[in-house]
């Protein structure tokens, strides 16, 4: 039996234009798995909350992940309330920098070092800022224009969205990073139609990883 859950996570992929396996892949789980979860079925039906968190943020649905959560059943309502409403919580919001740009293609120019706006969000890296994404590389998942947040301090894993500047040249990139060994990354596009890069630590010195998307902001005006 599929119930609201299920549903909405097939919803959620066949909006981003995935298959399964893309979808899978992306999240960090086997397409066995996200087939099961979308069916409803005895394997599917109740995912764990760590498997849900990888969709969630694989799929950049962090802000979501409470109500997936929600959707199958691993909270009540009156749980959300009171984590949204807990004054103990340790959490404030904070006003974050915005910066343009950080390119969703190849290396492009930094056009403003300026912030240009702020934003509030939660955030325990007090370093953390936040950038405005130029360009279609990282489509379907995040959107030309759209605010990603970005935390220096959050220790990169392997999956992890990332933004790398060149220091040589004042260029920037935002790109899913994939550990080949300790010398060697790859930085890879969600859009099928870019190429992926690949860094050498030796003779790239001049390429930082400054911090790991954590968050993205939609504003609507």
């Amino acid at each position: 039996m599929v119930f609201d859950g299920n549903k909405y996570i097939k919803k959620k992929r066949i909006e981003r234009g995935w298959s399964i396996r893309k979808a899978a892949g992306i999240a960090g789980i086997s397409d066995a798995a996200l087939g099961d979860i979308e069916k409803g079925n005895a394997k599917g039906m109740n995912p764990s909350t760590t498997t849900l968190r990888k969709i969630c943020d694989g799929w950049s649905m962090s802000h979501e992940y409470m109500y997936v959560l929600l959707l199958f059943g691993h909270v009540k309502p009156e749980d959300l309330i009171s984590k949204i409403t807990e004054p103990s919580s340790g959490k404030s919001l904070n006003q974050l920098p915005v910066y343009r740009y950080v390119a969703a293609g190849a290396f492009e120019q930094m056009l403003n070092t300026e912030a240009v706006e702020t934003i509030q969000t939660i955030q325990e890296d007090a370093e953390a800022f936040a950038l405005k994404i130029q360009g279609n590389s990282m489509n379907p998942v995040f959107k030309d224009g759209q605010i990603i947040v970005v935390s220096p301090n959050t220790p990169i894993k392997d999956g992890d969205y990332v933004v790398v500047i060149d220091e040589k040249n004042k260029t920037g990139t935002f790109k899913k990073y994939a550990k080949l060994n300790e010398d060697l990354y790859i930085l890879k596009p969600l859009n099928d139609e870019f190429n992926d890069m690949i860094i050498d630590k030796k003779f790239h010195k001049h390429h930082k990883i400054v911090g790991v998307v954590v968050e993205t902001v939609t504003k609507y005006r």
